[in-house]
């Protein structure tokens, strides 16, 4: 079996933050985020959302503020986790999330997979 490619632009974070989305038709639900990146996210939630559903997402750090996102794509949804992609980021937030990334440590698939890509 060929092992997988990593297609992901940026590195991937290990991470168990609390987060709370919102769509058109879902106000406010809570959800665990994981696998934080600058690009995005995956989404762990009891409420199911569809691919190419446009969201809000706020991640809450522990120790940290909040970092919103006000323009999110679900990529994939699998059982009930989804993967998000970050359209949109205010430049305050965007530094926020890349400090709050460099005090994280990446996840073993990045190391594993390409250990000098930082793309």
């Amino acid at each position: 079996m060929e092992p997988t490619v990593e297609q992901r632009k940026h590195r991937r974070h290990p991470v168990n933050f609390q987060g709370v989305f919102s769509s058109a038709t879902v106000k406010g639900e809570e959800g665990i985020v994981q696998d934080l990146s600058l690009g995005g996210c995956r989404v762990a939630s009891p409420i199911s959302m569809p691919s190419d559903t446009a969201i809000h997402l706020q991640i809450r750090p522990r120790q940290a503020a909040p970092i919103y996102v006000p323009s999110a794509i679900v990529r994939w949804v699998r059982g009930s986790t989804f993967g998000v992609q970050f359209q949109e980021l205010a430049e305050h937030e965007s530094k926020a999330l890349t400090r709050l990334l460099r005090l994280l440590p990446p996840s073993r698939q990045d190391c594993s997979s390409n250990p000098r890509s930082e793309a």
